[in-house]
């Protein structure tokens, strides 16, 4: 860890850097999976309100690379029957290849793409749901869009719309097969440029 935070020191010195506190939520479509007998298995999601922090690094005018880390406490419901429900707190951990495009008076426009990966982990099953299926990680693609609309010298407010494209969870039960997803993000943020 001090490597990795002296590292982000000595990048924030050589090249242009900002930090970003964001708020937001997480929306997740209903999907349907197959079981081992190739029976439709529904899987949902309530939305859930996000937090998260974004570390970006800019080599040149144009170009960076953004890191960024959110939490997002939501449920899921595996299977048709509705006792089949936990609490889940899903973590999204990515790295980012950043455009930022002509800036238009205080705005400044941008657009990234990424890979990461979805922690998901499960917390109190609802009365009847057994124990707690553990964890999950997904392989996660992201893409997103924004603008920056500066404050002050150093600081900035973002407004972003990020999208996930994953694999739904399955916590290692082989006996079915599950759907690919789309996470949907709108955040907003206070960014501080260094």
């Amino acid at each position: 860890m001090p490597a990795f935070l002296l590292m982000l020191f000595l990048s924030s010195t050589m090249f242009a850097a900002d930090f970003t506190i964001n708020f937001g939520g997480q929306i997740t479509p209903d999907r349907v999976g197959l079981s081992g007998h190739l029976t439709p298995v529904s899987q949902t999601s309530k939305p859930g309100i996000a937090a998260g922090f974004q570390y970006r690094i800019l080599f040149s005018k144009h170009q960076g690379f953004e890191a960024e880390a959110t939490l997002t406490p939501t449920n899921t419901q595996l299977g048709h029957n509705p006792f089949y429900t936990w609490q889940m707190e899903r973590v999204s951990i990515n790295g980012s290849y950043v455009y930022r495009f002509l800036k238009i008076g205080s705005f400044t426009p941008f657009a990234r793409a990424g890979l990461g990966t979805s922690l998901t982990a499960s917390g109190s099953p609802a009365p009847g749901a057994g124990g707690a299926p553990g964890w999950d990680d997904r392989f996660d693609k992201i893409v997103a869009a924004g603008m920056d609309y500066q404050l002050t010298e150093h600081l900035s407010f973002r407004a972003e719309y990020e999208a996930h494209f994953l694999l739904n969870q399955d916590f290692a039960d082989t006996s079915w097969t599950p759907a690919q997803n789309v996470i949907s993000e709108p955040k907003i943020g206070l960014t501080w440029r260094f």
